[in-house]
């Protein structure tokens, strides 16, 4: 735990988080009534008390008293007495874990109504690369307040991180739920059963991944960036090019070569693009900042996380990286070509051999051919039907 805290105040350092901020309804006045009785109990014949509410020697009267003053009474005269009389409200555990992390100059523990009247405002907080805040704001509020509205000006601000406290969320429904949320790219749902373990590893994984979506958002900010000025230049590139070389690269290699046009219209754009994406990343101040940001990510690697990568998606991501969606090869009607299956009175065949790719020619022109060799797939284990 303690080396956690070290950890964790080295992370804040490298993101340059100068300020906390924690806003539940746990902070309110409402939340001293209970203790406020127990100052009753143990002082109701003091007579150095300034009650405001009478007081008589009858305790169940007095809390009678009490209770209409309270209900019907001015917040500001609740406060007012609360803090003269140095009455302190019962901590929950997130509040006790936020207090062990972090520094007590750097943690405000607010209720909504001050975090509305004092951080909704436009310019109210003045936000940097060197001044960042981390916000933690409790979904479920008071008269069926949503938390998540309160948070609707920071969603994509630069240099805030969110964590949105949910006492009904499952620890291993965050992501889906930050999903259902429309992918929020600086708000993480933290469920509030991660504060409820006795070593408090759960809960600095919560605060933790806070930090780190943020900081995931910000790469792919960056990458987009990259992608749309390189796409930018790219359709520049294509509209300057004059329509001689147009034709001769996408109308006569094409026949020259034997090959489908759309598949050169491909090769061309993939080819200008990539230039276009190296040009960007030569420059200093760009290769730069992804290193900077890559590196405060490898910081962030050092926390335990029980956070698992999306199998399906790295599996769908790999295929398309080996093959074409058959879907795609057929509704373009792509030529054929080395690899291609195909389907023959229930029996699958392979294109093993394909004269115009293959062949060494004499005259070294290629020559039309009526047919192909194709060879039966054949499953190893006669148990498997016919793949």
């Amino acid at each position: 735990m303690d080396n956690n805290v070290g950890n964790f105040k080295e992370l804040l350092d490298s993101r340059n988080i100068k300020t906390i901020i924690y806003v539940d309804d746990d902070f309110d006045i409402f939340s001293y009534k209970e203790n406020t009785q127990k100052f009753i109990r143990d002082n109701i014949n003091n007579q150095e008390v300034a009650w405001p509410f009478e007081v008589v020697d009858d305790l169940e009267i007095t809390l009678h008293n009490f209770e209409n003053w309270w209900r019907e009474g001015e917040e500001n005269d609740l406060k007012a007495f609360v803090t003269l009389n140095n009455i302190q409200r019962n901590k929950s555990a997130i509040e006790i874990i936020l207090e062990d992390i972090f520094p007590k100059e750097i943690l405000r523990c607010i209720e909504p109504t001050e975090f509305s009247e004092n951080y909704l405002q436009e310019n109210e907080i003045e936000l940097s690369n060197e001044n960042q805040i981390l916000i933690l704001m409790d979904k479920y509020l008071r008269n069926d307040k949503d938390g998540m509205k309160l948070l609707d000006r920071y969603i994509k601000q630069n240099y805030v991180s969110c964590g949105l406290f949910s006492d009904k969320l499952a620890i291993e429904n965050e992501i889906s739920c930050w999903k259902d949320l429309q992918y929020p790219p600086n708000i993480y749902p933290i469920s509030k059963k991660r504060f409820y373990e006795e070593n408090g590893e759960l809960a600095y994984e919560a605060l933790r991944n806070t930090i780190w979506l943020a900081q995931i958002s910000e790469i792919k900010s960056s990458i987009c960036d990259i992608f749309n000025k390189s796409s930018e230049n790219t359709t520049t590139n294509l509209e300057e090019l004059d329509p001689a070389s147009f034709d001769y690269i996408i109308i006569y290699k094409s026949q020259n070569e034997g090959c489908w046009e759309f598949e050169i219209i491909e090769q061309l754009l993939i080819t200008i693009l990539e230039n276009n994406i190296h040009k960007l990343m030569e420059k200093p101040d760009v290769h730069s900042h992804f290193q900077e940001l890559t590196k405060k990510i490898k910081k962030i690697r050092e926390f335990r996380t029980s956070l698992k990568p999306h199998t399906e998606l790295l599996t769908d991501l790999t295929r398309l990286q080996v093959y074409q969606s058959g879907s795609y090869i057929n509704s373009v009607f792509s030529q054929i070509s080395n690899g291609d299956i195909f389907e023959i009175n229930g029996t699958k065949y392979m294109l093993v051999c394909q004269p115009c790719n293959l062949v060494i020619r004499k005259e070294g022109n290629r020559t039309i051919t009526d047919y192909v060799t194709l060879l039966p797939i054949e499953a190893e284990d006669k148990n498997i039907k016919n793949c």
